[in-house]
């Protein structure tokens, strides 16, 4: 009887002790992790782009002239569109009333859908010339946001600037990690002097 309870509190022992080391080692930290954390000491910061397209001064402006040209674009066709139908509608009702011919019909109906071609073809290449303008607006900004960024954080040295849409891809994070009101205001200042060299 001593023999049994002498084994298991040998047998408790042992599980003890392994426990110990298996907490000590889900405890210890990889050699990479340590080796990573302890070389990355650097600031993570971000910018809200939703607010620098609406506060910067050069994306309003240029957003502004294209709001201009596709409001006018669309005032064209419309007009061109509202042409083509009342030609459209007056050939129906000569038709219904007997005042062409069936051979004056055909070649008037041709003529039309001819027009209509036309005009299909117009509405897409300037859809097209908008969607391309547009394209090219957005692909100049963001190469002067990222040259900017690249002079910018010569000074600063941050380890990493995010580029936050909405809540993407930053869900939650220190307001003081947000610099998106230094980068506007610094984008602001450079873009004054660019108007004010023009004007000269």
């Amino acid at each position: 009887m001593k023999k049994i309870i002498f084994f298991l509190m040998a047998f408790s022992m042992l599980l003890v002790s392994c426990a110990d080391k298996d907490d000590q080692i889900a405890s210890t930290p990889l050699a990479s992790e340590t080796e990573a954390a302890q070389t990355f000491n650097g600031k993570i910061v971000f910018i809200q782009m939703d607010s620098i397209q609406v506060k910067y001064g050069k994306f309003i402006d240029l957003n502004a002239d294209f709001q201009k040209k596709q409001t006018q674009a669309q005032s064209e066709l419309q007009s061109r569109a509202k042409k083509l139908q009342s030609e459209v509608t007056d050939f129906q009702q000569k038709v219904q009333s007997g005042q062409m011919t069936e051979y004056q019909a055909r070649i008037r109906q041709e003529e039309l859908q001819k027009k209509n071609a036309e005009f299909e073809n117009y509405s897409n290449k300037i859809a097209n010339d908008l969607a391309q303008e547009q394209m090219v607006i957005s692909n100049q900004l963001s190469q002067e946001l990222e040259d900017f960024l690249v002079e910018f954080n010569s000074e600063r040295h941050y380890s990493m600037i995010l580029q936050s849409t909405g809540r993407m891809p930053v869900a939650l994070a220190d307001p003081s990690l947000d610099i998106t009101n230094d980068i506007i205001a610094e984008l602001n200042k450079r873009y004054e002097a660019e108007l004010a060299s023009k004007s000269k």
